[in-house]
Parts: structure tokens; C-alpha cells; sequence
């Protein structure tokens, strides 16, 4: 035993690493990892003795607190605690000293500390790499100094926590730099977020949680998830992306010792699921508990029939039990526990071997009368002062106390029996869906087995051909319940399932490629619609509007011929007097001298007195304000929704049939592209040349009161008597064809007119 011992506790490296640092300046130091137990626990013979740990859920990560109370320390020994939390202090360091008495503590905020939060760095000061880097070595190196040096803290850790986030300060710089977190479909709502969110931003609803907007960014919620159920921006796996860069993966777990056996391939389904009612009943009769995994629900309840004529007990999850999923899981690793799940079932609960204390003590709360609200308080670490909640709470304590003995005693008799089996009954396309139902076995050095059966009728072995495989073993005249089991064979069928997964990536590839073109487009169009609907003043976007249509008409007739007199300039500006008087008129000297942009400002002044002629003759609102200031938003929504939609329509087409450029040795995605960018320039044209021209052309009709008139038919040609207004013969007209011109006359962005099946006959 070393002078001293640090005990540490690290879920992403990060205790581990400021542990280390604080060992390499004390010297002579021995780390003790606390990941089910510490391997050490009488340390008597120590001087100092310390613990790092962070803070989970305002405490102790779950587990540590068992662990400690086993911890034999000196009477003369030296303690501090260090515990690292990211702006919302627990009462962690005030339980550790209640079961061992600290005499020196200090507590780490994430700006040291946390390296996994730099990817976050934008609601928070810019921090980088290197100086995060630089802050945890100086805090280590000032607590090692006041470790060697005897310092005694002057005052007990605080009780209640503290949130450091909670000021004036921090909602200013995290406004307008927010990410949105996410909630995904491993929340069990155990409401730990809800407890510890500083400002009552979350709350439980239809089983699961809910984030709301009024958000400081603290990840309080996201950190100590249980489930890991909670996400922000595009960062799924916590786990991966918060690893700190000087820990190995490798010191924080124990080393797997789960034996994995290769696929068995049997020739025929009915000999696969022999095969695996044998296993199972093999497995059940010596107590190893057992976890099925389908790729479907009715894989499940066909296994679940063959179980029952066999005479073996078992739980299967799906759709009728969706509630209980979570708890049905956790106990699938009791002695003799048979499970049948879905490969995905119960993600983010944790099998533990001889059944799990904390799931069996919320049932003892439940069988004693406690609402789920009173068991989410008394099972989280919240301080309260309400009798209900102590009741609750102390009851939890002692029956998760005797289930952990009797738990302890069991999980022993199933490490015996060889720990949980895994028997997956289909290969998936995905190997990260395969490996994780592996990985249910073997946690943090427990036993486990686990192996696949597969049959030659498999979906996943019709992907990469089993015809070869399937005429071999008729010719070996290979019966139904003889496997092939090698090795080789499983390699076989992980590189067939790479050449999938690799076929489906450049699948979903290519399909966001096209989606990324037309999401910019459609960035575009909401932004427009946006400023409409939120009903800003459009007055100087449509001005610009204007002088963009003017500018764009007079290049193009100018750029075909210079005019040479009045006539010439009138045919340019022609398409601009239907919509306004532009009554212009130049020499022949000032003709020869005028440019597009000197005739475009003309053509400008004259269309913004028409149009400021327009917005007097409409008049006001019954607000105050002007009656043209609506006219531009109703005008310009509708006509960006007609263009938009037929630009859609167009995308899609062309999207259907741009496949055939590949012939011309062209990546279609490419021209996808390039086409998708001209049509939309030409849709924008075709947007501001339309709400220009209505602007110009609408008639606003004022309301009107209407008189209800009686019109009276004649008698006499009901009665068949003077027929004095003969009946007007019907005349038919051809109907025109699918595509033929529509006859409303309505034209396409390009010019081009509508097509009748695009326009009136769409529902015809």
C-alpha cells in the first residue's frame, strides 16, 4: 500500500484525469477506480486518503455510496474530497462526509474541468482545448498543494446545492446562441431533469420528458440522464463525443470477458428455431438467464409459442407491455430469467446480473400506496422537507438495502452459471444494432455468452446470395438441425453486411444530396414568407422589387438594339407602360447618349409616383395605417406560394428523369444541381415580375351592401303558353387535352404556358 490512495469515480475520463494529475504531485500514490466496487477497500495503513468523483443527478454517481460505506480509513489519515460539477454543485460532497469525515474538500466547475463541454463552447466564453488544458493542471496542482500542506476547510460541504448559473449574467450570453435539446425514446421519466433543471424548464408529460424554451444551457439534464436519453444540436452517443482525450476507454471499464461463439447457419428457419428452443431450455434448466433478441414483434410471439409448448417460463416485450419494457429488462438478468425482445427493446436500461434493487424497491413503494410523483422524489437526491417524500424515501433505503443483499447473493450463483446469454435469432443489416445486443452481456467484467442463428432463408442472407450455400449443403445432404459453424463463415457474413450498410450509406447519401438542394432553396422561400406572415413592412422590399424589374426589363430590350428614336424606346419600355405612364422622350443626341441604367432611374422615378399615387387612392386602414402596406403582404404571399409551387412540381420532375445525364458520363447529382439553380433564379424573376404587375393592376373593390332582389321567371314558359323568350341553343365546346395551353392563360415561370393537366384539369 502507497502513502496515499485517491478513490475515483469516472464515467468520461475527466475525474480520472485531474485524479492523476493530483497523484503525480502528491507522489507515492495509489488509484483506486470505483466502477461496480473498489478492489481496495481497507486502506488503514494510509496517510492520506482522497476521493474524486462528480457530481450525478445533485449527489453521488449511483453506486458510489454503497462503495464508500465498505471503505476502511485510518483514524490518523489525512481525507479530502474533490467532486466536479458543471455549474450546479450537489449535496455529493455533503453525503461523502457524512460517511467518512472530510478534512479538506473543494469542489471543480466545468470551466477547469469538463473538456466534453468545449464542443458546447458557443453559449458558453470561449474556451479552448489548451486552456481548459491549462486550468485543470493548475487546479490539481493547488489542491495537491493543500493536501501536502495539512489545509483543513473551515466549514462543513454545504447541504443543499448550489446552482451558479441562476444570475442575471448567464441568460444574456447563452441568448440567441441556444442549441435544442432532444428527448429520445429511452426517457423512462424517472423525472431526475425535472429535479434538478434550475429553472423549472422541464417537465414530465405522456411518459416521458419535455424541454421547454426558458433555457440557460447549464446540460444539468443532459449530464445526468440516467438513460443518457437526452441529446442537444446533432451529438447522439454522449459517451463517444464527452470522452475526455487523455483517458483510454480502456482504464475506465473492465476488460470483457464475454465469450462470443460463432454464427450457427442452419438450413431451413424450422431447424434455427429448434436449435434455439434447445439452447434456451439448456440454459434454463442450469439457471443462466437468457435474452432473445427478433428483428420483429411477430419473431417474437412465434418464439414465445415454441417456449410455451416447451415448458420454459419466459417475459416477452412488445407493443402490450411498452410501459413495463424498462422493467422487464432490468430483470432480465436474474438466476434462470427467460427474455424475448426486439434487438432494440429496453435500449439504455442496464441488465444486472441477479436482478436490479433499485427496479424491485420502486415496486415495494408501489405495493405500499406511493403516486409515481412521491417515487421520483424519493428515489432522487433533491432535498425536501416534506413528511410524504421522507417517508418514501426512508422505506426506498431499506428495502433497496435488503434487495441488495439478497441481489448480491444471487448475482454470485449466475456469474457460477456462466452470466447472462445473448441469442440473437437474425442478423440485422446493421452491425451497430447486432453489437449492441451483444453488448447487454459482459458489463464491466461480468461473464456472458453470446451467439447468432442465422438460417440460409434470412433476409439478410438473401442480400449477399445464399443460393451457393444452399445447393452445397444439398449436396452434402445436410439435414435441418445440422449447422454449419465456423468462423471463417461468420467473417462471411460481417463483410456481407459491411457491402449492405456501405450500399445503404450511399443511399441515404445520395437522397440528401438532392434534399440539401432543394433545402436551400426552401430556406429562401420561408425567409420571404416568414417576413410576410410576421407582418414587417414590405414598403422598401417591393421598391426593390421594382427597380429589379426595370433594371432587368430595359437591359434585356437594350441589349438587343440601341434605340434610335421615340418608336425603338417605347417598344423597350412597352411591357413597363402597361403597368404605369411613362410618358419619356429624348433627341436624337440624347438617345445615342442614354445608357440602361440612366433610362432605368427614369423609368424608376415614374413608377415610384404611380405607385405613390396608388397607396394616396387606397387610403387607410382602420388603424392609421395604409391600406397598401396589407396589399403588398397579401399580394406577395400568394403569388410566392403559386410560384413555389409550381417550382416544387418542376423539381420533381426534373428530379425523376435526371438520372439519364449519368449516360452522358455526368454525375446527375451535378446537374441536379445546376438545373435546380436556374430554375429557382428564374422563379425569383418570376415572383417579383408577377407582384410588381399585380401591385400595378389590382383593384381593391370597397364593401358594398347588398339588396336582396327577387327575380321573377315567367309563368307562361313553365305553363308552355306565349313564349316571348325563346331558349338560347347549347353550344358545346371541345374540351381541351391533357396538354394542351390551359385556357385560363396562366404561364409558367420560364414564360412558357401551363399545361391544362398542371392547371385547371389538375382535378378534373
Amino acid at each position: 500500500m502507497s502513502e496515499n490512495v485517491i478513490f475515483c469515480y469516472s464515467g468520461t475520463g475527466n475525474c480520472l484525469d485531474m485524479a492523476k494529475t493530483i497523484a503525480r504531485e502528491l507522489g507515492d500514490t495509489d488509484i483506486i477506480l470505483m466502477r461496480k466496487e473498489p478492489a481496495v477497500t481497507d486502506v488503514r495503513d494510509a496517510k492520506r486518503v482522497g476521493f474524486v468523483f462528480p457530481c450525478y443527478g445533485g449527489g453521488l454517481p449511483g453506486g458510489v455510496e454503497e462503495s464508500l460505506r465498505k471503505i476502511q480509513v485510518g483514524l490518523t489519515a489525512y481525507t479530502f474530497g474533490v467532486c466536479q460539477y458543471a455549474g450546479y454543485m450537489g449535496s455529493g460532497l455533503y453525503k461523502l462526509n457524512s460517511i467518512i469525515p472530510l478534512r479538506y474538500w473543494t469542489a471543480v466547475s466545468h470551466q477547469c474541468t469538463c473538456i466534453w463541454l468545449l464542443p458546447h463552447s458557443v453559449m458558453l466564453p470561449p474556451v479552448t482545448p489548451a486552456m481548459a488544458q491549462r486550468r485543470a493542471d493548475k487546479k490539481a496542482k493547488q489542491i495537491a498543494q493543500a493536501v501536502l500542506s495539512g489545509a483543513v476547510s473551515p466549514k462543513a460541504p454545504p447541504k443543499k446545492p448550489v446552482n451558479q448559473l441562476e444570475s442575471s449574467v448567464w441568460p444574456k450570453i447563452v441568448a440567441g446562441k441556444a442549441q435544442k435539446f432532444a428527448v429520445s425514446d429511452a426517457c423512462v421519466a424517472c423525472g431526475q431533469c425535472a429535479r434538478l433543471c434550475p429553472r423549472g424548464n422541464i417537465r414530465i408529460e405522456g411518459g416521458r420528458a419535455v424541454i421547454g424554451s426558458n433555457c440557460i444551457q447549464c446540460l444539468s439534464c443532459l449530464q445526468y440522464c440516467p438513460q443518457q436519453a437526452i441529446s442537444i444540436g446533432r451529438i447522439t452517443d454522449r459517451r463517444a463525443h464527452y470522452h475526455n482525450p487523455n483517458v483510454t476507454a480502456a482504464e475506465l471499464t473492465e476488460p470483457v470477458i464475454r465469450v462470443d461463439y460463432p454464427d450457427s447457419v442452419y438450413k431451413t428457419e424450422a431447424g434455427k428455431y429448434r436449435a434455439v428452443i434447445n439452447q434456451v431450455t439448456a440454459c434454463h434448466e442450469k439457471g443462466q438467464p437468457v435474452l432473445v433478441g427478433t428483428v420483429s414483434i411477430e419473431k417474437s410471439e412465434h418464439l414465445s409459442k415454441l417456449l410455451r409448448k416447451a415448458g420454459v417460463p419466459h417475459n416477452v416485450l412488445n407493443a402490450k407491455h411498452h410501459e413495463k419494457e424498462a422493467e422487464i429488462v432490468a430483470q432480465a438478468g436474474k438466476f434462470g430469467a427467460v427474455t424475448i425482445a426486439t434487438n432494440m427493446a429496453g435500449r439504455g436500461t442496464d441488465i444486472m446480473l441477479g436482478g436490479n434493487a433499485e427496479y424491485l424497491a420502486k415496486a415495494d413503494l408501489r405495493k405500499a400506496g406511493f403516486s409515481e410523483e412521491v417515487i421520483a422524489e424519493a428515489t432522487g437526491y433533491a432535498e425536501t422537507e416534506d413528511e410524504e417524500i421522507l417517508k418514501a424515501r426512508a422505506l426506498f433505503a431499506e428495502r433497496m438495502a435488503e434487495h441488495k443483499k439478497s441481489i448480491d447473493e444471487e448475482a454470485d450463483r449466475v456469474r457460477a452459471a456462466g452470466g447472462l446469454y445473448i441469442i440473437g435469432t437474425e442478423r440485422h443489416e446493421s452491425r451497430r444494432i447486432d453489437n449492441q445486443l451483444r453488448g447487454r452481456s459482459g458489463r464491466q467484467g461480468d461473464p456472458g455468452e453470446s451467439r447468432f442463428y442465422i438460417a440460409l432463408t434470412d433476409d439478410v442472407m438473401r442480400l449477399f446470395g445464399s443460393e451457393r450455400m444452399q445447393s452445397m449443403m444439398e449436396t452434402l445432404r445436410v439435414d435441418e438441425d445440422t449447422p454449419l459453424d465456423h468462423k471463417m463463415l461468420s467473417n462471411a457474413i460481417e463483410q456481407a453486411q459491411r457491402t449492405v450498410e456501405s450500399r445503404n450509406f450511399q443511399a441515404r447519401k445520395n437522397v440528401l444530396e438532392y434534399d440539401d438542394v432543394m433545402n436551400v432553396q426552401r430556406n429562401v422561400i420561408y425567409e420571404e414568407r416568414r417576413k410576410v406572415l410576421d407582418g414587417e413592412d414590405l414598403q422598401e422590399h417591393v421598391q426593390h422589387m421594382i427597380r429589379t424589374v426595370i433594371t432587368g426589363d430595359i437591359a434585356a430590350g437594350m441589349a438587343e438594339h440601341h434605340p434610335e428614336n421615340d418608336k425603338d424606346l417605347h417598344e423597350i419600355l412597352a411591357p413597363l407602360e402597361k403597368l404605369f405612364p411613362c410618358d419619356l422622350s429624348y433627341t436624337a443626341e440624347e438617345l445615342h447618349k442614354l445608357t440602361p441604367d440612366t433610362l432605368s432611374d427614369a423609368v424608376y422615378d415614374c413608377a415610384m409616383k404611380a405607385y405613390a399615387a396608388r397607396e394616396e387612392a387606397f387610403g387607410l386602414q382602420p388603424d392609421g395605417t395604409p391600406l397598401m402596406r396589407e396589399l403588398e403582404r397579401v399580394v406577395m404571399l400568394r403569388v410566392v406560394d403559386e410560384y413555389w409551387m409550381d417550382h416544387l412540381e418542376a423539381m420533381d420532375d426534373l428530379r425523376q428523369g435526371i438520372g439519364l445525364r449519368a449516360y452522358g458520363n455526368v454525375k446527375p447529382v451535378d446537374e441536379y444541381k445546376r438545373a435546380g439553380f436556374d430554375m429557382f433564379d428564374e422563379m425569383v424573376n418570376g415572383i417579383q415580375s408577377e407582384t410588381v404587375r399585380r401591385l400595378f393592376t389590382v383593384r381593391v373593390r370597397r364593401e358594398q351592401k347588398l339588396e336582396r332582389k327577387t327575380v321573377a321567371r315567367s309563368a307562361a314558359t313553365n305553363a308552355g303558353g306565349d313564349d316571348s323568350e325563346k331558349k338560347r341553343p347549347v353550344r358545346r365546346v371541345k374540351k381541351p387535352g391533357r396538354n394542351d395551353p390551359c385556357p385560363c392563360g396562366k404561364l409558367r415561370p420560364n414564360g412558357l404556358p401551363m399545361k391544362y393537366k398542371d392547371c385547371c384539369g389538375k382535378n378534373a
